[in-house]
């Protein structure tokens, strides 16, 4: 654990860790109970889902929204669920379990084996789709105990904003990297810092992980990408200019729900060279990918933040 924690921290992650150490049905079962405490009792930002998802999807009736809204709940609690699971991922034992329980499957690991072996660094594109706390054990996922991506656990590196509590920052801190804890790793980056960061790492090999389908929060660089979900939508480009700026290639991950509990992921290439292209042309290209992948799965999407202003 990380020694710069305070004790009220170190106290915090500990507790965590050992409500971790239930099996990951135990913790889908208690998401029931939380999903329904959210919708029904605390009515956990209810106004905000029903509004993004009856513009999102005019087409449906508001029996058919209220009944999205419901099966949201539930994967939203499934997402805290598989989080406090996966903070217990750390250390020899805490990986072998995390990788017996198979949490995530990658379907093509070869699509982003052959990307990244192309020796440029990469840009991971991630959506608020599936399950976008499980990332920093990107290294890890497999069924039978054999990284399937030619990814060393140090050359990632996880975009985040920094919460305004310094407590939670810093106890999400440690559980989000606590696969990687045995290797001291380092590549957890507040997002102001990130372009500073790939600067002075250009010439090594890095995997850039960021999940921006937000609205542009401060002084973000943003581009205007049309229409996305029936709305017109301004997107962060940060990541995306700075793929274009350092010639990086860039990737999208894909996520599914299985049908046992867990996700699928699957790597769908946007750019071999982003130089080539434009920031406009790498999100526009995003967005398209995300949208698809929501009209599959609607209720897997977070719809809780505000997507659009």
């Amino acid at each position: 654990m990380d020694n710069k924690l305070n004790f009220g921290q170190r106290l915090t992650v500990s507790f965590m860790r050992l409500l971790s150490g239930k099996s990951l049905k135990a913790h889908y079962r208690s998401a029931r109970f939380v999903a329904s405490l959210m919708e029904k009792t605390l009515r956990y930002r209810r106004d905000e889902i029903l509004i993004n998802l009856s513009r999102s999807f005019p087409e449906l009736k508001y029996g058919e929204i209220k009944d999205l809204c419901h099966r949201f709940y539930r994967h939203f609690a499934n997402v805290f669920a598989e989080a406090i699971w996966f903070s217990g991922c750390h250390g020899k034992k805490g990986q072998d379990r995390f990788l017996g329980q198979r949490i995530i499957d990658i379907t093509n690991p070869e699509v982003f084996n052959t990307l990244y072996g192309n020796g440029r660094s990469m840009v991971v594109l991630n959506s608020h789709m599936g399950n976008w706390e499980l990332l920093g054990g990107i290294s890890y996922y497999h069924a039978d105990k054999i990284a399937p991506l030619d990814l060393p656990p140090l050359e990632i590196v996880v975009a985040y904003r920094a919460l305004r509590s310094k407590f939670w920052d810093g106890v999400m801190h440690a559980l989000r990297c606590g696969p990687l804890e045995h290797v001291k790793y380092e590549g957890y980056v507040e997002s102001n810092l990130m372009l500073r960061h790939a600067v002075s790492h250009r010439n090594d090999r890095r995997c850039y992980v960021f999940s921006i389908d937000q609205f542009p929060y401060g002084n973000s660089a943003r581009v205007d990408v049309g229409t996305f979900m029936n709305q017109p939508t301004a997107a962060m480009s940060g990541a995306a200019a700075r793929a274009c700026r350092l010639g990086m290639s860039v990737i999208y991950p894909s996520w599914h729900s299985r049908p046992d509990g867990g996700w699928y992921m699957t790597f769908i290439p946007i750019s071999e060279d982003a130089s080539k292209e434009t920031p406009e042309t790498i999100m526009r290209k995003y967005y398209d990918l995300i949208e698809d992948d929501i009209r599959k799965e609607p209720e897997s999407y977070l719809w809780s933040h505000k997507r659009w202003k």
